[in-house]
């Protein structure tokens, strides 16, 4: 998508230099983590009054069960003198339930009073236990295994550890309402009539619920590409967690839970109805995140972004927050980031989709977003949901849609050294379905072109996949998401062959259609302007940018002015005529787009060659411009911070330590970083020109000694 492609460049407002925590980025909420050793921590639980952590560690070897307190403070719970797992919290608070393997290798279920484990009960002459979830404060629901090749079974067990079968199923995952109404499960299949299910087997990919009193379990729809894993309730039931796995993460042919975790929630009234449910995604698909245990406040769960795991926690309501409205979406979308984010914006932008018109637009960009990341079962999955809207102007878009995602799965199956032989036969075939029907809508029939120019362009054939897009009739009013995939397929077949024309003219006649808004006109327009100058030398593309000048209006005229005015930053010291025409430019924009665009062009242009002045100058306006409390206003602090400070460790170089002084009280005043506080601190020390006794109170004028700064100035003094 363009407006992503574009935006891709925003890390260059942070300069060349890498933040300690790339996080910081953006507005989005990221798990917090809890738990902080060597190793592996994982199953975390917090107690019933928050103020405990309940985890496995296998830091000292063994699996164990540890607490940690509010302050970050951790101690193993008991001794088992062996490993441990499964630690659930009983519902009063008083008891904590684990397998142990000490007696029993197979495995045991325990009960141990809080918060000392003296007390230990187990369960005596039972099968293997797998996994256990309290029903109420004096019932626990076992998942066990009979015998090593027998299935699986579900036991009640009563305060005595007295068990009752409820069911003879291959099930896993417990998770029991809070009304203790509901089980919710993952049904197993064995894959081996041979060996046991707690060997062999592989999950369903579903959620089903079956009623404790008795009855029939009810199969779970939810509306979701991929598997669904791992279910656990709110504390008052009001909402269903669980894991989605989208895609086959690491490559190895099926999606299953050895592939990253995403956390979901859905409302939650009764089994059969969740499927009219839309479920909100809490985490991206950049963590991988499993075991889900919300408490009253927070959302504990086991996250890793590499190789170990720790327990991290973040709102109930994940990542983005609730409050966001469309139109907040619309503009951190606008501003791009990681493609993991990108979806889990789209998705939550779904979720608010005021007509089917938008619906069909976030659904696109799911399916080539899906599509980019090669996650082919997503990907197909959204193609069927567009070609389930039945709208009009989009009728027989669906065909199209789920043979690129069939042709870029048989690409990157080739890739990895599958379906060498009959990839061309089959691509061929795919052609065949790419005619125009009689009903299709114009907007089938370009993407048909489209798709049918990609797969000619795999097979060799150069020319075919030219006549393909250059058959697409753009000329009446199509989807936005239609016109996106059209130039996206251009820009990458064209610039294979080093043909700048053809693109010009598309990016040129895009960024002027009226029936594009204004800010998507200027992504083209900004493209159109890079296509003229690329490859150029400046004497060449300020000529080029001059003629194409003459006769451009709108969007066109302004991304032309833009570049031309880059174009004149230089490398060296600050040029007074190129500074005040760029600040007038900026100036002169109504719009914040518009703005945002000078400084993404300005800063890329300055970072390359080293002009600091430009980027130094550009930052004090910008980040006064920018609202709080949006990813852009986190980018323009960084954009801020790294400018000044820059320009304060120059100063310093230089002897002029008042004026690094300022510049780093600055910082600190805009952005609340603390290095900057740091250095300002240290210049007062070093200069002597303030008493070490009154610093604090002038580094934090007015805040009064309760203030964060006023705490953090004295213990650094």
């Amino acid at each position: 998508m363009l407006r992503r492609a574009v935006a891709l460049a925003l890390p260059l407002l942070a300069l060349s230099v890498r933040a300690q925590d790339d996080d910081a980025l953006d507005a989005l909420r990221r798990p917090e983590r809890l738990t902080v050793a060597i190793n592996d921590q994982f199953l975390g639980q917090l107690s019933r009054d928050e103020q405990t952590l309940y985890f496995v560690s296998n830091q000292d070897t063994r699996k164990e069960i540890f607490a940690q307190d509010d302050e970050g403070r951790a101690h193993r719970v008991f001794d088992e003198a062996a490993d441990v797992t499964w630690p659930r919290v009983s519902p009063d608070g008083k008891r904590l339930l684990y397998i142990s393997f000490s007696d029993q290798a197979s495995g045991r279920l325990c009960v141990r009073t809080l918060p000392d484990g003296e007390d230990r009960r187990c369960l005596d002459d039972a099968p293997a236990a797998l996994q256990a979830e309290w029903i109420d404060d004096k019932r626990i629901a076992l998942i066990e295994r009979t015998s090593i090749d027998g299935n699986l079974r579900v036991s009640e067990l009563n305060a005595d550890l007295k068990p009752r079968v409820l069911s003879a199923h291959n099930w896993t995952n417990p998770a029991i309402s809070p009304d203790a109404r509901w089980l919710i499960y993952v049904p197993v299949d064995r894959t081996d009539s041979h060996v046991g299910p707690g060997f062999a087997a592989r999950t369903l990919g579903r959620l089903e619920a079956m009623p404790l009193a008795g009855g029939p379990s009810t199969q779970i729809g939810i509306d979701l590409p991929g598997m669904s894993g791992q279910p656990a309730f709110s504390r008052d039931g009001k909402f269903l967690y669980f894991v989605q796995f989208f895609s086959d993460s690491n490559h190895d042919g099926q999606v299953d839970a050895g592939d990253h975790g995403v956390l979901f929630r859905v409302p939650f009234r009764e089994p059969g109805k969740l499927a009219e449910e839309s479920p909100l995604q809490l985490t991206d698909s950049s963590w991988n995140c499993q075991y889900p245990a919300p408490s009253t406040t927070k959302l504990v769960a086991t996250c890793s972004r590499g190789r170990d795991l720790d327990v991290y926690e973040l709102p109930l309501d994940g990542q983005v927050p609730s409050s966001w409205t469309r139109d907040r979406l619309r503009t951190e979308l606008g501003l791009g980031g990681r493609r993991e984010e990108v979806l889990l914006l789209y998705r939550q932008a779904l979720l608010r989709a005021p007509d089917q018109a938008f619906r069909r637009l976030i659904t696109m960009r799911l399916v080539m977003a899906h599509l980019e990341l090669e996650e082919f079962d997503a990907a197909a999955f959204y193609a069927d949901k567009v070609a389930a809207l039945k709208l009009p102007e989009t009728r027989g878009i669906g065909r199209p849609l789920q043979v690129w995602v069939e042709q870029r799965r048989a690409r990157a199956d080739r890739e990895r050294g599958r379906m060498l032989d009959s990839f061309a036969d089959d691509a061929r075939a795919r052609l065949e379905r790419l005619v125009d029907k009689e009903k299709d809508s114009p907007a089938a029939r370009v993407l048909n072109r489209v798709v049918a120019s990609e797969i000619r362009d795999a097979l060799g054939d150069k020319s075919g996949a030219r006549r393909e897009l250059e058959s697409a009739d753009l000329s009446g009013e199509l989807p936005r998401s239609v016109i996106e995939s059209y130039y996206e397929r251009a820009d990458a077949f064209f610039r294979s062959l080093d043909e700048r024309e053809p693109l010009i003219a598309l990016a040129r006649g895009l960024a002027t259609r009226s029936d594009l808004k204004e800010d998507v006109q200027l992504d083209y327009a900004r493209a159109a302007a890079k296509h003229i100058v690329r490859g150029l030398s400046q004497e060449e593309a300020l000529a080029a940018v001059d003629r194409e000048r003459a006769s451009a209006t709108g969007e066109l005229a302004f991304a032309l002015d833009l570049t031309r005015e880059v174009l004149t930053i230089k490398k060296g010291k600050p040029e007074p005529a190129v500074r005040e025409r760029m600040i007038a430019l900026y100036e002169a924009q109504p719009r914040a787009d518009r703005q945002r665009a000078i400084i993404l062009e300005a800063v890329q242009q300055a970072s390359e060659l080293g002009a600091n002045w430009v980027i130094e100058c550009l930052a004090e306006r910008y980040i006064h411009d920018v609202p709080l409390g949006t990813e852009e206003r986190r980018r323009a602090e960084r954009l801020y911070k790294r400018a000044l400070m820059g320009r304060a460790f120059r100063h310093m170089s230089k002897g002029r330590s008042e004026e690094a002084r300022l510049d780093f009280d600055a910082v600190y005043r805009e952005t609340e970083a603390l290095e900057a506080l740091v250095e300002s601190i240290s210049l007062r020390i070093s200069n002597q020109t303030t008493a070490i006794e009154n610093i604090e109170s002038e580094v934090a004028p007015g805040s009064g000694e309760q203030s964060a700064t006023a705490h953090f100035a004295h213990a650094y003094l």
